[in-house]
């Protein structure tokens, strides 16, 4: 009954028409976060080199967070959605990730890899007009962590397995009795 009082004091007050404008007012009010997510969207795109593209992205888990939908990833990663994901494990990734790193470029492909530290997996990059696109679907998709803490992936033909075969001495693993195939570094590269 007190809901029906103050709805039909509004209408009153306001009159019917202003109440549809008062509606669209606050129902088009920017929502800060999405205010923010605009914002890291202008800042966090492709780099005219791969290490550019993955500082960047370091940069951004030391400050915190992670969104998915971001320029400076591959589109199908962007598919996972545009929420601002924060933890503090975000800022001690980026500093375990902080490592001297070398990149091997071959045409439009590139791998980022950490010749100090071995269990840090390999990063796979691709370069489009816009710059380096950091390709995390294809990482999710093909690295594998073993109980070592160190990191294979799965074989099958991918550019990104091309080249670290030249960066490189793989040996192959078999994945169970599935029928597939991993491949691990032998040696340092």
């Amino acid at each position: 009954m007190v809901r029906f009082l103050i709805s039909l004091l509004v209408v009153i007050y306001c009159g019917f028409g202003n109440i549809f404008s008062l509606e669209a007012q606050t129902s088009q009010a920017p929502n800060p976060e999405e205010a923010y997510y605009e914002e890291l969207k202008k800042e966090y795109v492709p780099q005219d080199s791969p290490e550019k593209s993955f500082l960047l992205e370091l940069k951004l888990l030391s400050d915190g967070m992670y969104c998915y939908d971001l320029p400076l990833f591959d589109p199908e990663w962007r598919k996972r959605g545009k929420k601002i994901l924060t933890s503090p494990s975000f800022a001690d990734s980026a500093k375990k990730a902080n490592q001297p790193l070398k990149v091997f470029i071959d045409g439009q492909y590139a791998v980022i890899y950490f010749p100090q530290n071995r269990n840090l997996s390999p990063v796979f990059l691709y370069r489009e007009d816009s710059g380096w696109i950091i390709d995390r679907s294809m990482s999710a998709d093909k690295v594998i962590y073993n109980k070592l803490g160190g990191w294979l992936v799965v074989g099958g033909e991918y550019p990104y397995l091309n080249l670290l075969k030249k960066i490189y001495s793989l040996e192959a693993i078999p994945l169970g009795d599935n029928g597939l195939t991993g491949y691990q570094p032998k040696n340092e590269p």
